[in-house]
C-alpha cells in the first residue's frame, strides 16, 4: 500500500454493480440480463470522466442526482433508455463485429 500511495493514479475504467445479496450476483452482459437480475444499481466509469449510473428504481436515481448536485457535480443529465443500453452494452456488438472482420482479413491491409 505504501507504494501505491506515493503517486497519483487515475481510474480509467470501472464497472460496478450492486446486488441485494451475495447469492443474487450474476454476470450482466446485456440489457436482458440486467432486467432479469436483482441488480439494484449499476455504475460504469470510463476515461476518468464519463459516468453512467443506472437503475430500474427512479427514487435511487433521483437521490443520486440530488447528492451529486449537492457535491457540486455539473453537466448531469438523464439519458434515454436506448442511449444507456448502447453506451453500456452496445459496444460489445461492435467489438464482436470488428473481431470477426479482422479474423477474416488477416494479412490484408486495413487501409
Amino acid at each position: 500500500m505504501k507504494h501505491i500511495s506515493k503517486e497519483d493514479y487515475y481510474l480509467i475504467f470501472a464497472d460496478i454493480k450492486a446486488f441485494p445479496t451475495l447469492e443474487s450476483v450474476v454476470s450482466i452482459e446485456n440489457e436482458t440480463d440486467f432486467m432479469k437480475s436483482s441488480c439494484k444499481l449499476g455504475l460504469s466509469l470510463s476515461d476518468s470522466a464519463y459516468m453512467i449510473v443506472y437503475s430500474r428504481e427512479k427514487p435511487i436515481l433521483l437521490e443520486i442526482l440530488k447528492r451529486a448536485e449537492t457535491l457540486g457535480y455539473q453537466d448531469i443529465r438523464f439519458m434515454k433508455k436506448e442511449k444507456v443500453v448502447l453506451a453500456l452494452w452496445g459496444w460489445k456488438d461492435l467489438v464482436k463485429e470488428n473481431a470477426h472482420w479482422y479474423s477474416n482479413n488477416k494479412g490484408h491491409s486495413n487501409e
